[in-house]
């Protein structure tokens, strides 16, 4: 098992502090979620991205289903090579992987709606292939993460 990082050795303590605040006073998971991305992204100082890079992410966004193939580069104005190196360096991930990366937190919000029993149908093939993405991106299944996710269990007011 990997070991774990304390919040506070990633990010100053002031962003730690709001984001905990965000999280604990909410018992809503959507509203912890909304309060969470707007803490977050007050922190966050952009920097000015390739526009190819751009149109890559825009479009991962727009077609979650879909795969992406080496032919794909083109689109951006890149090569397949180019568009590897430019994800890689500015997103710290493969395409194929950011990709993966998208549908894993489509599928994290949409588990806790109410009227979404079988998250799974909307990116998945079957059941077993969404268990094994959702473990291989987590660590855990989908049933353990439910069970030990702050953003899902409402915690004690003590």
């Amino acid at each position: 098992m990997a070991a774990s990082v304390k919040a506070e050795d990633l990010l100053p303590s002031d962003i730690v502090y709001a984001v905990f605040e965000s999280i604990e006073k909410e018992k809503c998971f959507e509203e912890r979620c909304n309060n969470l991305s707007l803490v977050m992204l007050s922190a966050i100082r952009f920097a000015d991205t390739d526009p190819r890079l751009a149109l890559f992410i825009k479009y991962c966004y727009r077609n979650l289903n879909v795969n992406l193939p080496g032919s794909r580069g083109d689109e951006f104005g890149v090569s397949e090579r180019q568009l590897r190196r430019l994800t890689k360096q500015h997103l710290g991930l493969l395409p194929k992987d950011f990709n993966r990366v998208l549908k894993f937190q489509y599928t994290l919000k949409a588990m806790n709606s109410p009227q979404y029993n079988k998250v799974y149908l909307d990116h998945y093939y079957d059941q077993p292939h969404f268990v094994r993405e959702f473990k291989r991106l987590s660590g855990v299944t989908p049933a353990q993460f439910q069970s030990m996710s702050v953003l899902y269990n409402q915690t004690d007011p003590e």
